[in-house]
């Protein structure tokens, strides 16, 4: 991180706090599936697959619908190991939908559902929905997201695939789905005004642009015609089944604006990748310096993070100060500190760090110096701050009155601490 010096003027920064589970969008909420709590679903042991998903419970309250296994030979669920993904953290879970399968590939005879027949699908339904309008996932799969609807396409009224035998579907939409998800009007064609899909924070075509068959967040939502759904894993007539992993749902029945699917989008790829998003994020720097006169300004919520501090100016807002922290202080040439540096929010120093004096620091007067000063500070006695610099005199910080402050004494005298 590099340093944050405002010379003069006002600048102003916008720190917001990392999105969490309870500041996400509530309203419209259909369900929302998390392969890593459980804590709502049902399970059971399979030989052979290990711990495996019965019913996919929603994590949050007011959710409207749960996915059910359409056999007993339920997904199993994955953890996904150091080597799995060069984007998820290890030890993340998923479902798993099983192999692909398709009367293409097997040799079976075609219609209706043969696999789903002989009970090996690993899919899974859920109460249908005639108006998802945003949606979001993390997602293991190849080729392309969506695709037509068939006259039969009628998989507990379900089926959203690409009908190509190579990949099964995300969701599935039932017959009397208002498009065809093949043609120019497809609710996911691009239509720039109508919806907006993105894979990775690239804007794709659902229909046409394939995936990496790696683990991706993809978010879609729609502003004029709506999906309908109720399957996840399975394609027309159920010919086509498995070949995907999914670690998390999302589906609303409302179209969810700019700001809030960038909000989901961020605790996603915070929470699976471990990688902050801009403008969703605490504003951070290693140094933060505000010269005299000068105002770094901080709005959004969240303090500004660092691991250093200068300057004689002013920062209106909080500050978070890493551990073992740097002060920055000039002593000018009459041997007095001449930074002083406001913080109009709180401030934190119980982590401990390094007061380091810059200048004529030999002539340093004795007598109390004030660093930064606050109306909020948390530190105790500031007993984890050390002075580096050295002089004839002996150096205490402590903190006190609202203030970290330099205590300079001459050798040998006693420094009361009150």
């Amino acid at each position: 991180m590099g340093a944050l010096v405002v010379s003069g003027g006002v600048l102003s920064v916008n720190s917001v706090q990392r999105p969490a589970l309870g500041d996400l969008p509530t309203e419209g909420l259909y369900f929302h599936l998390d392969a890593n709590d459980l804590s709502t679903s049902e399970t059971a042991e399979i030989s052979g697959k290990g711990l495996c998903v019965k019913k996919w419970g929603s994590v949050r309250s007011g959710a409207v619908a749960n996915a059910t296994a359409t056999t007993t030979n339920y997904p199993a669920v994955k953890t996904i190991g150091a080597g799995d993904s060069a984007r998820v953290k290890p030890g993340m879970k998923t479902i798993d939908m099983g192999p692909l399968h398709s009367n293409t590939t097997s040799g079976e005879g075609g219609g209706f559902g043969p696999w789903i027949t002989k009970g090996s699908a690993e899919n899974m339904k859920f109460t249908r929905s005639d108006d998802i309008r945003s949606a979001f996932f993390v997602f293991k799969g190849a080729n392309t997201l969506l695709g037509h609807h068939g006259e039969y396409h009628n998989y507990h009224g379900a089926g959203l695939p690409r009908g190509n035998l190579s990949a099964s579907p995300i969701l599935c939409t039932p017959t009397d789905a208002p498009v065809s998800l093949t043609q120019g009007h497809s609710v996911f064609q691009g239509e720039p005004f109508y919806s907006r899909m993105f894979v990775e924070g690239a804007r794709v075509n659902a229909a046409t642009d394939p995936l990496e068959n790696e683990y991706s967040i993809i978010s879609l939502s729609t502003f004029y015609l709506p999906i309908r759904t109720s399957a996840f894993a399975c394609e027309h007539y159920n010919n086509t089944i498995g070949g995907q992993e999914i670690g998390e749902v999302m589906l609303y029945t409302r179209w969810l604006p700019d700001p809030e699917i960038k909000k989901v989008e961020a605790y996603l790829r915070d929470k699976w990748y471990g990688q902050s998003t801009a403008g969703v994020r605490p504003v951070s720097a290693g140094a933060i310096e505000v010269a005299s006169g000068a105002t770094l300004s901080v709005s959004g919520g969240a303090p500004v993070e660092t691991a250093g501090l200068a300057g004689g100016g002013t920062v209106a807002g909080d500050v978070a100060l890493a551990a073992g922290a740097v002060i920055r202080a000039r002593v000018d040439a009459s041997g007095e500190i001449v930074d002083t540096l406001s913080v109009t929010g709180s401030i934190d120093f119980s982590r401990g760090g390094t007061v380091v004096l810059e200048g004529d620091v030999s002539n340093i007067k004795a007598g109390e110096w004030t660093l930064v000063a606050s109306p909020s500070i948390v530190a105790g006695s500031a007993a984890g701050w050390t002075c580096a610099s050295t002089s004839r005199h002996t150096m205490r910080v402590v903190a006190r009155d609202g203030a970290l402050v330099l205590r300079v004494a001459p050798k040998g005298m006693n420094i009361s601490i009150k």
